[in-house]
Formats: C-alpha cells, sequence, structure tokens
C-alpha cells in the first residue's frame, strides 16, 4: 500500500555470518500503593496469580526480585489495525524500503522513516503522503554511508548515526543537517548505536569484535563489545568497557576464519530510555539498568524457567534455515555447516530490549521457528513486572510511544512497511 491513514479499530489483547581476519495498571491507586509498599517494606504482595516482587538494597543498588507470571498488562491494548501505513512495490522508489533502520513519529503526525542501504531520511505526512528526503548515499557533510535513526529529540530533531563513518548528525525536517561529530576510538569496533538517553546522549554497543593477535578463534566464542555513551554535543560519555557480545561457532578458512551465530545461543542486548541505560548479558534473567554517570543503579530479575532447546525446535531451525536457501546446492552447504555447529541447551531468557516514552521496559522473548508474533514481558520504571503484550503478526517494534508502536512489518515476499498502531493504557 502507498501511505494511508486507517482508522483506529481498537482490540484486545537467526543465523548470522561473519567474516574477518581482524579484530498494570493494576487499577492506578492499587498499583501506586502496592509500589509504596515494595519500596518501604521491600515487597510488592498481590493476589494469588499476579505480579509481585521484593525490591531490597544490595550495596546501594535497587534489587528487584519479580515473581514472573503469564497474565497480560491489565487495562493495555494494542490496535490489531494499523492508523497509518507507508511502503509498497508500485514503482515510486519514495514509497519503496530497502531496509528500514529506524522510524520515529515526530510532534505533528508526520513520520521519520530511515531507508538504510539507499542512505535516505524520508519524512512522511500524517496522511502517508512523501514530503521530503534528508541524505544520500556518499561521504560528503550531508551523505551516509551505512545510518540508522538513533532516535528522536525534543523539537522533532533527528539523532542519525552513519554505522561506516562512526559519524552522529543531528537532523531536522525542516532545517536540515545541524551540528555533527565523530565517534572517538573509545567506542570500540564495529559500533551499533542503541538510542537515546533522554535528551542527552546517545547510547552504543553491541557490535562485536574479534582479535587475530593470538591466533584465530575456534569453535565455541563469545566475542566483545564495547557499550557506553556519547554526550550530543560530542562529549565523552559514560563507558561500560568490554562486555560479551553474543555466542558464535568459529572456524578455520583460508586467510581467516568464519563466525556463526549459535543457535540459540546467548545474546547481550541492550536499550535506552529516557533516564537509563538498560544491558541483558543472558546469563541469567537479569537486566543492569545504569544511569548516565554509568554507576549500575539497579538490577531487574524474574524467577521465570528457561525452556530447553527440544529436537524438535533444533529440526525447526534447521527446516527454517534450508528454507532460505535459493537451490539445492546450497541447502546442501546449509546441511553441512550445522552438522557441525552444537545448539544451545537452553533457549535465551530474552532478545529484545525496548522503552517507552514513560520508561516502561519491554523485554521480548526468544524468536522460534515458525512464530509469526512477538511476545514482551513489560516492566515500570522502577523494574516492577506488570505483565504481558504480544504485538501484531510480523511487527518489529521500532519506536513505543505514550499511546502508539511504530512498526516495521515484512511480509512473506520480504516486502518491508512501516506502520503505526494505537497502544491504549487504560483509563
Amino acid at each position: 500500500m502507498r501511505g494511508a491513514v486507517i482508522p483506529w479499530v481498537a482490540a484486545p489483547l537467526p543465523s548470522q555470518t561473519i567474516s574477518s581476519t581482524k579484530t498494570m495498571r493494576i487499577f492506578r491507586l492499587l498499583h501506586g500503593f502496592l509500589l509504596l509498599s515494595a519500596m518501604a517494606c521491600g515487597d510488592r504482595p498481590a493476589p494469588p496469580g499476579l505480579p509481585s516482587a521484593t525490591v531490597r538494597d544490595s550495596a546501594g543498588v535497587q534489587v528487584v526480585e519479580n515473581r514472573w507470571v503469564d497474565v497480560p498488562v491489565p487495562g493495555w491494548a494494542i490496535g490489531s489495525d494499523p492508523i497509518f501505513a507507508v511502503g509498497d512495490l508500485t514503482g515510486d522508489r519514495a514509497y519503496e524500503f530497502t531496509s528500514v533502520t529506524g522510524a520515529a513519529r515526530l510532534t505533528s503526525g508526520r513520520v521519520a522513516v530511515m531507508d538504510g542501504p539507499v542512505s535516505e531520511l524520508r519524512i512522511y505526512g500524517p496522511d502517508g503522503s512523501h514530503e521530503v528526503t534528508l541524505g544520500r548515499k556518499g561521504s560528503g557533510p550531508e551523505e551516509f554511508g551505512s545510518p540508522v535513526l538513533a532516535g528522536r529529540l525534543p523539537g522533532d530533531t533527528l539523532v542519525v548515526f552513519d554505522r561506516d563513518r562512526r559519524w552522529v548528525a543531528l537532523v531536522h525536517p525542516e532545517g536540515g543537517f545541524g551540528r555533527s561529530f565523530l565517534l572517538g576510538p573509545e567506542a570500540g569496533d564495529f559500533v551499533q548505536a542503541q538510542g537515546l538517553v533522554g535528551d542527552q546522549a546517545m547510547a552504543f554497543g553491541g557490535g562485536m569484535f574479534f582479535s587475530s593477535d593470538e591466533g584465530f578463534p575456534q569453535g565455541r566464542v563469545r566475542p566483545r563489545s564495547t557499550y557506553g555513551t556519547v554526550g550530543l554535543d560530542g562529549s565523552p560519555g559514560m563507558s561500560l568497557g568490554d562486555i560479551p557480545a553474543a555466542e558464535m561457532w568459529a572456524a578455520a578458512v583460508e586467510g581467516g576464519f568464519r563466525a556463526w551465530r549459535l543457535p540459540f545461543g546467548k545474546i547481550t542486548v541492550a536499550a535506552a530510555g529516557p533516564r537509563y541505560f538498560y544491558l541483558g548479558l543472558n546469563e541469567s534473567w537479569e537486566i543492569a539498568v545504569y544511569g548516565l554517570n554509568g554507576e549500575l543503579s539497579s538490577l531487574i530479575r524474574t524467577d521465570r524457567p528457561t525452556p530447553e532447546v527440544t529436537a524438535a525446535l533444533r529440526d525447526a531451525y534447521l527446516d527454517e534455515q534450508e528454507s532460505r536457501a535459493d537451490d539445492e546446492a546450497e541447502r546442501v552447504e546449509i546441511r553441512a555447516t550445522f552438522r557441525d555447529i552444537p545448539f544451545a541447551q537452553l533457549l535465551p531468557h530474552y532478545e529484545l530490549l525496548r522503552v517507552d516514552a514513560l520508561g516502561y521496559l519491554w523485554v521480548r522473548d526468544p524468536s522460534l521457528p515458525g512464530e509469526t508474533s512477538s511476545s514482551f514481558s513489560v516492566f515500570d520504571s522502577e523494574g516492577l513486572y506488570v505483565g504481558r503484550m504480544s504485538l501484531p503478526e510480523h511487527v518489529h517494534p521500532l519506536e513505543i510511544g505514550t499511546d502508539y508502536i511504530v512498526g516495521r512489518v515484512t511480509d512473506e515476499f520480504d516486502v518491508e512497511t512501516v506502520r503505526i498502531y494505537p497502544l491504549s493504557r487504560g483509563p
């Protein structure tokens, strides 16, 4: 479809290859009372079958131990039909997306979409009509190499991060390109943007790096990554140092090595929000919360059990990998590759973090073969678990506002659209 505004209809509720040689509302009054109780007495009691938590202090760090139950967030709902949609294959480049690497809803109702491979930041009107394109492919002052839309500031200034050039640019839909700066070497190699911490800093990290200084890696490895922040004026921010990245399987090839994502292996996930930076290593069901100064503020935990990787899951994973092959020769190669790569014994605890405009943390379950929708555990700004939410099918969330979700949707033909769904948080 081309741009479309669709009436609000509220409703209730992989494998990666890298080549390298270097390198609740329960009711508002009730919820408020329970929160005060938790902070004062150390417990958040609840009737059987509802979330509860114990909050304690450990050497100045707040530790929130949540009892996980599979219940929806009371009063919340995501509409099944979008209220905005843009993207089609009609031949007009302004409405076609190669690969969306960020999108944000502006205060005027317009929508900004970054199409990464073509290095274009496009602005669409509230009715989905294309208004203006900013940037293009290149290495000049108003050009991008491999850009992502890191977030939106008050006043609708957009923060763009160019991964190839390690360049941060502030761009306004009307004013065009403004201040820009380069990330320094302290950000590490293959750096990725992780969103904005309020209107003060951009968080980064997640790019895996390998080193051949002590020989090429072999077998099961978990390479390192660098996480931290940089001020939006280019000033250095906090640094968390080297952090384990995703579990990989490495094998030597001529002139170097190849690394594949370990099937169902551990993965480090991060997200930035209005006040904090969130980081989960997947060693346990725990997410660390850091302030802008880099100090650990709190730890969010749950007692949710971790399922085993069954034989059926392994078979489904291999079937899914083979389904992506273009011909029989490629299918044979895939089968041969995965004969040597072990599977993790347990599923990861989580796979993606998002922080919404009100400071709620959304934690996505690991993706399983054949699944078409994603489910999230939601925690309030104090780290208290409030319930579960499921997105419409094929929606990958890019931005969660106070009353909407901007998502990238990919259909069976790999055609991408950007859609906005209404989010109701109850009366």
